[in-house]
C-alpha cells in the first residue's frame, strides 16, 4: 500500500503541476528567479487550497436526503445545545464508509447505515435504499464485517455524542482551516521544489531536473500531510471530543468511550486483512485520527469530572 500512496502522490503532483509548467513554457525570464519561484509557488497553494474547497462544497451539495419531522427536530435541539445557529448547520443522510459521521464545511453527513436512531425517518430508509442498491455491492466483505461492527455498537448515547462532535468541527471551522492548510502544504513542497530544480537543472537538465522537481515536490507533500494529520487533525479530533463533552452526560461519555473502545478493536482486525506497512504507524499520522483505545481512555476521565 505505500506503494500505492508515492503512486498517487506523485499522480497528484504531476496533474496539478501541468498548468504550471505551461506557464512556465511561456514565461522563462519571470519564472526563474527568485521572485518568479515565490510567486509561483504561491499559486500553487492558491490553485490547490480553490480545488479543495470546490470539491469539498460540491460533496456537501451532492447529498440529497433531509431529515424530516421529528427527527429534524431532534437534530436543530441538538443543534440549539450545543449553541450553534440553526441556519448555520445543515443535515443530511449519506453514506460516509467508516466514519459513521464526517463534516464538510456547515454540512454534517449523518451514515443512514449505523445509526439506529434515524431509522424511522422515510428520508434516512430512501438513503439506504441508494446505498444498499449502488454502494454496498462493491464493498469487500471485510469492510462489510467493520461496518457491521460500528452499527451492532453504535449505541442511541453514543450517536448523540458524535453528533456533538461533528457540531464541534463546524463551530471551530475544521473544514475552512484544512483548506487553507492544504494550500499551504502545496506552496511549500512547490517552493521547495523550485528551489533544488533551479539550483540542479545546469547539472541534470531540463527533463530530468522536472522528473527530480516532480517527485521531490511529491515527497515532500506526503511528509508535510503526514506531520499535518498529528500535529492539526488530532489536535481538532481531540478538541471536537471536549466540546462534546461539555454538552453530554456522564453516560454518554462513557457510551462513547465504549463505542470508540469497540471500533479500535473491529479497525484492528480489519487492518489485519489488509497487507499494508503504514498501519504500523500511529493512527494520527497516517490518518490524523485518535485510536479508539486512547480516546476511550481520555473520555473516561472527562466523565468522572461531572
Amino acid at each position: 500500500m505505500i506503494f500505492s500512496i508515492i503512486r498517487q502522490q506523485l499522480s497528484g503532483s504531476i496533474n496539478i503541476s501541468l498548468p504550471f509548467i505551461i506557464f512556465y513554457y511561456f514565461a522563462p525570464q519571470y519564472a526563474l528567479s527568485f521572485a518568479g519561484i515565490t510567486v509561483y509557488s504561491l499559486l500553487v497553494g492558491l490553485y490547490i487550497a480553490y480545488v479543495v474547497y470546490i470539491t469539498t462544497r460540491n460533496q456537501a451539495k451532492s447529498f440529497l436526503f433531509i431529515p424530516t419531522d421529528d427527527r429534524k427536530k431532534q437534530f436543530d435541539n441538538e443543534i440549539s445545545r450545543c449553541g450553534l445557529d440553526l441556519k448555520d448547520v445543515t443535515i443530511r443522510y449519506a453514506y460516509v464508509d467508516d466514519a459513521v459521521a464526517l463534516t464538510f464545511f456547515n454540512t454534517i453527513a449523518v451514515d443512514p447505515m449505523v445509526w439506529s436512531s434515524i431509522q424511522e425517518d422515510p428520508e434516512a430508509l430512501k438513503a439506504r435504499e441508494v446505498v444498499e442498491k449502488y454502494v454496498i455491492p462493491s464493498v469487500p466483505e471485510n469492510k462489510k464485517e467493520l461496518h457491521n461492527a460500528i452499527s451492532s455498537n453504535l449505541s442511541l448515547a453514543a450517536q448523540k455524542f458524535i453528533f456533538r462532535h461533528e457540531l464541534a468541527h463546524i463551530f471551530y471551522n475544521y473544514s475552512t482551516k484544512r483548506i487553507v492548510i492544504t494550500g499551504i502544504m502545496a506552496a511549500i513542497a512547490a517552493l521547495a521544489a523550485l528551489f533544488f530544480a533551479y539550483k540542479v537543472i545546469p547539472i541534470l537538465g531540463g527533463f530530468f531536473t522536472l522528473v527530480a522537481c516532480i517527485c521531490l515536490g511529491a515527497l515532500i507533500d506526503l511528509l508535510l500531510g503526514y506531520a499535518v494529520n498529528y500535529f492539526f487533525k488530532s489536535y481538532e479530533e481531540k478538541r471536537a471530543d471536549i466540546f462534546a463533552t461539555r454538552f453530554s452526560s456522564k453516560e454518554e461519555i462513557k457510551a462513547a468511550a465504549d463505542f470508540f473502545e469497540n471500533y479500535e478493536q473491529a479497525a484492528q482486525r480489519y487492518r489485519k486483512t489488509i497487507d499494508s506497512k503504514i498501519f504500523s504507524l500511529p493512527a494520527t499520522i497516517y490518518g490524523g485520527y485518535i485510536d479508539g483505545i486512547t480516546r476511550a481512555h481520555y473520555l473516561r476521565e472527562f466523565a468522572q469530572l461531572k
